[in-house]
This record gives C-alpha cells, structure tokens and sequence, in this order.
C-alpha cells in the first residue's frame, strides 16, 4: 500500500519572530542609519534594510522611536565594559568605563548627542550602566547617602566628556552660508569660516585617555575621594 503523504500548513511567524532578529540587531542598524541621516530615518526604511516588514520592527519596538533610541543608548552601555569587580581598584573601573562609552561614540556625534538626551531623560536607562557605576562608587567608600549625587555627578562627567568628544561634530546644515543674512546675522558670518574648520577638527576627534584620567581626576576630586 503506498504511503499517504499528509500535507501539514507550516505555522505561521508570529510577527518579530524573524529567526536571528533581536532588538539589539535592530538597534545597531537602527543607529547606522540615523547616524548617517537622521531626518531620513523611518521604521520603513529600517525594515526594508533588514528584509522585513515595518509591522515586525514595530513589535519589538512598542514604544515607537523612543523605545529604540532607548535601546541604541542600553547596546552602547552594555558594550561598554565588564561588570565591576571587588577587586578592580573604583577610579580605574570608571576611567575604563568612560574610555570605551567615547570610543563606542567616535564619528557618530548624532548618537553621541541622543545618548546624553535619552541618559537626561532617564539616568537608569540603562540597568547595567548604574549598576556598574553605583558599585564602583560603594567600593570607593562613599557614605549611602552621597551614593545617588555621586552617580549624577559621574554622568555629568562623562557626559562633558562626550559634549566636548564625539558629539562636537557639527551637522552639514550647519555649516551651509547659502541660508544666512549678513544683515541679520553679522556674528555667524563673520565667524562661519572659524566654525566650520573647528567642525573639521572635531572629525577628526580620537579617545585621549589623557583627557578621561584628568576628567576622573575632577570627578574624584568632587566626591572627595583621596
């Protein structure tokens, strides 16, 4: 008797269910392409980049835009550096912290300034970040009531830092004189020229460890810690 072949329909994926699709993948495609020309960006544009459709980068992604920025900030975090180690001395721990966090931003000062607007917003956007950086702060000796302020204090360090890194390239608009009026804007013609080749040297912005170990320096300083 010859075998009866049964047919069974293949289930359906669920939408987001892409094989090899998480939001971090998402996210760093994400950040490419705004990097590259942020007021172009569109979860469409997104989708077609990946191969699927806009309905299963939304599913990931419930929050709309800023749930995926917010997720671009937690991937930079996360790869910033291990988890801190009793044993690691705290001011090295934070200086490796803010060295890696400037060198995840280099050439990418639009993500560089959404990291400092999504941190603002939420500064325990990212789990791992504060939890790194509250348990540096406690193996420093910090009294429990300056652990919080020390933590605030850290961020607007490092977000200097970055204001004054990666995220000192200015956009190409900015740059444009064909829109501005000398009549109306006598400072920024006569000073266009010096900006724009301060724009050309911020392109060319590396990670100055010398510059982090100076700004750890202050910090610890603030904290009061010898």
């Amino acid at each position: 008797m010859a075998r009866i072949k049964i047919k069974r329909p293949k289930p359906k994926r669920k939408p987001g269910s892409r094989a090899g699709l998480t939001r971090e993948k998402i996210a760093l495609a994400a950040a490419k392409q705004i990097e590259a020309d942020e007021a172009a960006f569109s979860f469409r544009k997104l989708a077609r980049s990946l191969g699927v459709t806009p309905t299963t980068v939304s599913s990931h992604f419930k929050g709309g835009l800023a749930d995926l920025e917010d997720e671009i900030v937690r991937v930079i975090f996360d790869h910033a550096s291990a988890p801190f180690k009793p044993n690691q001395a705290p001011n090295d721990y934070i200086e490796e912290l803010f060295n890696m966090t400037l060198g995840n931003l280099k050439n990418n000062p639009t993500i560089a300034l959404m990291t400092i607007r999504r941190l603002t917003r939420n500064p325990m956007l990212s789990s791992r970040l504060p939890e790194r950086v509250l348990g540096s702060l406690e193996a420093l000796g910090l009294a429990p009531r300056k652990i919080a302020p020390a933590y605030q204090a850290t961020l607007q360090a490092l977000f200097g830092l970055i204001l004054s890194g990666p995220a000192r390239l200015l956009t190409k608009a900015a740059s444009d004189p064909s829109s501005l009026s000398e009549s109306e804007s006598p400072h920024l013609c006569e000073y266009r020229e010096a900006i724009v080749e301060e724009q050309a040297q911020a392109a060319a912005w590396k990670p100055d460890p010398s510059t982090v170990k100076a700004a750890i320096a202050r910090l610890m300083k603030e904290l009061k810690v010898v």
